[in-house]
């Protein structure tokens, strides 16, 4: 199995750091409120840091489609909990900003 890499801060666009200041000030929803599952959470944490579909299905032995299938459930609750994960940018920040994830 490949062993995923973090990558590095410095790739992240100046924007980031706007969305994550916003984002901060105004705290999500717990994740329990959000009913991520464990899979969820950790396909959409390793999809924030930078890595493929490929990438991670590779990794957790799922398919890539499986992974994708997995981003669109964590976007659509998101989205139904009244906050924007339509990019990876955007749910890198969200997940920052309910601590789900680390800078």
């Amino acid at each position: 199995m490949a062993k995923l890499q973090p990558p590095n801060d410095d790739d992240a666009p100046a924007s980031a750091g706007h969305w994550q200041a916003a984002l901060r000030s105004q705290r999500g929803p717990a994740l329990i409120s959000l009913r991520l599952s464990s899979r969820e959470l950790m396909v959409a944490k390793l999809f924030a840091d930078g890595h493929s579909a490929d990438e991670i299905g590779l990794s957790l032995g799922l398919s890539p489609e499986t992974v994708r299938a997995y981003l669109v459930h964590v976007r659509l609750k998101y989205k139904n909990a009244g906050r924007d994960a339509s990019t990876k940018l955007r749910l890198r920040a969200l997940l920052i900003a309910d601590r789900l994830l680390s800078e």
